[in-house]
């Protein structure tokens, strides 16, 4: 009748969730909070290096310290969905306004990386389904995988 494929979108959390788990003071982006993330990385390397990583990972969460400037720069210039940084160290105001440009929720924690680390992955693959966007993409995929009439008529239901 149908088989329904794997969609990250649907098991990704929100910031607001991340934010709340990590009982963070939201800097700057307040605004898309609501915006999935599908990803996370951890931004520990060079900027030459992290950018590579970022340009190629999609709707994500960077974590890192709040002394990196140039990682958080970096991450801003592709699809991140927020910054979470760790250490209770707060950003460069160079950061914050690029932040505020993109509309990048800005996160502060005072857990170190790693342990912020662990919170987010709990988060990772296990989202609830309440979000607008998230009951929007599961319809449309009910709609494009599973035969509703054949499942009807398996189950006696005369639809009119």
């Amino acid at each position: 009748m149908g088989v329904l494929p794997v969609d990250p979108t649907l098991s990704a959390p929100t910031v607001t969730e991340l934010a709340e788990g990590l009982h963070t003071e939201i800097l700057c982006g307040a605004d898309r909070m609501g915006e999935l993330v599908e990803n996370m990385l951890v931004g520990a390397m060079s900027a030459e290096a992290a950018l590579s990583y970022f340009r190629r990972t999609p709707n994500k969460a960077v974590i890192t310290g709040g002394d990196r400037v140039d990682i958080q720069l970096a991450a801003l210039e592709t699809s991140t969905r927020c910054l979470v940084l760790t250490g209770k160290l707060y950003p460069s105001p160079v950061v914050l306004n690029r932040a505020d440009e993109l509309s990048v929720p800005v996160l502060l924690t005072d857990l170190d990386t790693l342990h912020a680390i662990e919170v987010v992955d709990r988060f990772m693959g296990r989202s609830r389904v309440q979000q607008p966007q998230k009951i929007k993409r599961f319809t449309a995929m009910l709609d494009d995988h599973l035969r509703f009439p054949l499942l009807y008529e398996r189950l006696g239901i005369q639809v009119k």
